[in-house]
């Protein structure tokens, strides 16, 4: 072979070599390429996820999770939230299931482990919530979320406990202005109230209350302005043109009242009866009746409800009855008791004629004193300020005394204190309210397998108890401000 013809030879090999070469780099590309696509795309939908979760949209966050985890199937922060807004939406199971798999991928992720903990919280499985919550602060021990949550499934019985000792020396490695070791003073508070030591407990009260209320925004000039326009809006003029043809028959029950003053209890009463399926508190009433407003701020908020025809809120009505329906299917009734529906109760009887509103009642100071003592969860702006909450208090005294006034008998009133004293007497007074047939499991509501995801999770899996009943009076010498600014006796 001449030396030109191997010379073409080793020319074409080497081309060819080339070419392969090339072909298994553009492959790689396009692979690295593609992953990285799925990764910022994963990103882009995890962060409109959580502003959906934020807002309340709890079912569209649910479908953004899962379309985040169709582009990265391990993203743990993603399994997390989605394990969050299907607890909330009443899928336990499913909660427990993404939990679970968000903690297997990141075992060593503090949020996945209360969030598990969480879930077996709100199934009533202590034990189990117990161990993923000391599993979280071990992970990060200054994890003050996981700190409060911890504390409501023990007694303490000394100062010298190893977890206070603990919490007290994470305070104190903390600026008094950390706004971060806010929810570290609750878990104190707790736990000194516990031990009996309430002027200490009430100076972590203090702490955490101030640190939280500085790192939050809340008008409460802006909501009085809100409440006296409903009132305003929905007189007896209003209410007395009824409901439109077109309503849905539908009938839930509604509970509305100050968060810690019963709600719970009363709640869990009622899912235990057998025809009844509660959702706890869900924002979709709220999310119905805002929808008419036309402003991005919601500034035509009530005037734009209050507008409305007939025929528009049947409709609404009806919509808010399907989203009932989407969390309960198949429920035969449904307990919806949303912190803000006592604000809807005029928009309830013009749009759902056959729901059923049971108000909770209970002493002004001990309901104002167990917000306080309480980081909640969502952003009730008012609880962290004495004199806010004894205002803000007055102002829901306020919009219920117009609810009664201008709808006589069209709002049961259940105080806390009447069923701690006569528990049988006040449920069976409930059920005929609600058009319910009476049944006996509802005394023994803690029995009940449901899922509890609010700030009494822990409360309302025990028989009821007296022993909140004037709580107030512990830290009566430290509560001048609340008592400054309530309207009412206490």
């Amino acid at each position: 072979m001449s030396r030109d013809k191997k010379k073409a030879q080793k020319d074409k090999k080497r081309r060819e070599a080339k070419k392969r070469a090339q072909a298994l780099d553009a492959q790689r590309l396009k692979r690295e390429s593609g992953a990285a696509t799925r990764t910022a795309r994963a990103s882009t939908l995890f962060q409109r996820g959580r502003d959906e979760h934020l807002r309340g949209g709890l079912f569209e966050a649910e479908a953004t999770y899962r379309k985040v985890l169709e582009f990265d199937p391990d993203h743990a922060a993603a399994l997390t939230n989605l394990a969050v807004v299907l607890n909330r939406n009443g899928r336990a199971e499913d909660a427990l299931a993404a939990a679970r798999k968000s903690v297997e991928l990141s075992p060593e992720f503090p949020e996945g482990h209360l969030n598990l903990g969480g879930v077996h919280l709100s199934l009533g499985e202590m034990e189990l919530a117990a161990k993923h919550f000391e599993r979280a602060c071990e992970l990060r021990p200054d994890f003050g979320d996981a700190h409060v949550v911890r504390t409501t499934l023990r007694k303490y019985e000394s100062a010298d406990d190893e977890h206070v000792r603990e919490m007290e020396a994470l305070v104190a490695r903390r600026s008094s202005m950390d706004r971060r070791a806010a929810p570290l003073h609750f878990a104190l508070a707790k736990a000194y109230e516990d031990i009996g030591d309430y002027d200490r407990a009430f100076e972590h009260l203090s702490r955490g209350n101030r640190l939280h209320r500085a790192s939050i925004q809340y008008d409460l000039e802006f909501h009085a302005g809100v409440m006296r326009r409903i009132a305003a809006l929905h007189g007896a003029e209003f209410l007395g043109h009824g409901a439109d043809p077109s309503c849905s028959e539908s009938a839930p029950i509604l509970i509305v009242g100050m968060p810690r003053s019963g709600t719970t209890l009363v709640e869990q009463i009622l899912a235990a009866h057998s025809g009844v399926t509660a959702v706890g508190e869900v924002g979709d009433l709220e999310a119905v009746t805002r929808s008419l407003c036309s402003k991005g701020d919601q500034s035509d908020f009530p005037e734009a409800l209050a507008a409305a025809t007939p025929a528009k809120l049947a409709l609404l009505g009806k919509r808010y009855v399907e989203l009932l329906e989407r969390r309960a299917p198949g429920a035969a009734r449904v307990v919806d008791k949303g912190l803000s529906n006592f604000l809807h109760v005029g928009f309830l009887h013009r749009a759902l004629p056959n729901a059923r509103i049971v108000h909770c009642r209970r002493n002004p100071a001990d309901t104002c004193l167990s917000c306080f003592k309480t980081l909640f969860s969502s952003h009730l702006g008012y609880t962290y300020d004495l004199t806010e909450l004894g205002q803000r208090y007055g102002l829901y005294q306020e919009l219920m005394d117009h609810w009664h006034s201008v709808l006589p008998g069209g709002v049961l009133d259940v105080v806390y204190e009447d069923v701690v004293a006569d528990q049988e007497r006040q449920s069976r007074r409930l059920l005929e309210f609600c058009g319910l047939e009476w049944q006996d499991g509802c005394l023994e509501f803690h029995r009940a397998e449901r899922r509890v995801h609010t700030a009494s999770v822990t409360q309302v899996r025990q028989p009821i108890y007296k022993s909140a009943v004037a709580r107030w009076k512990r830290y009566e010498k430290h509560l001048g401000p609340l008592f400054d600014a309530l309207p009412t006796p206490y």
